[in-house]
């Protein structure tokens, strides 16, 4: 038999759509992944949760105009092959209900 494996896209986009329709759970899975970037350093799995998180707000259209970024642009910004700036990330971050605070060691 053949293993059928489900894209990551398509699965990023179902799981945002379960979001959209429980705005607790989408609130819960904001700070499960500033709790998870604190604990992996993982810069990309971030990006791709934003994503979730910006198809679950309304879509990326929206994000965009709000953010002052081209769509195009924000796309790449939330790749997992993408390298932005901070600026970009937490614009983006902050428009989606995200904030970063520093914390001293």
């Amino acid at each position: 038999m053949k293993k059928t494996r489900i894209a990551d896209e398509t699965f990023n986009e179902m799981y945002a759509k379960i979001l959209k329709k429980n705005p607790e759970e989408l609130k819960d899975f904001k700070k499960h992944i500033i709790e998870e970037f604190n604990r992996t350093k993982d810069s990309a799995v971030f990006l791709e949760n934003l994503k979730i998180i910006a198809i679950a707000n309304g879509n990326v259209k929206s994000l965009a105009e709000k953010s002052m970024i081209r769509r195009p642009s924000v796309y790449r910004i939330l790749s997992k092959e993408s390298n932005p700036s901070f600026s970009n990330v937490t614009i983006l971050a902050r428009n989606l209900g995200i904030d970063f605070f520093a914390k001293g060691v």
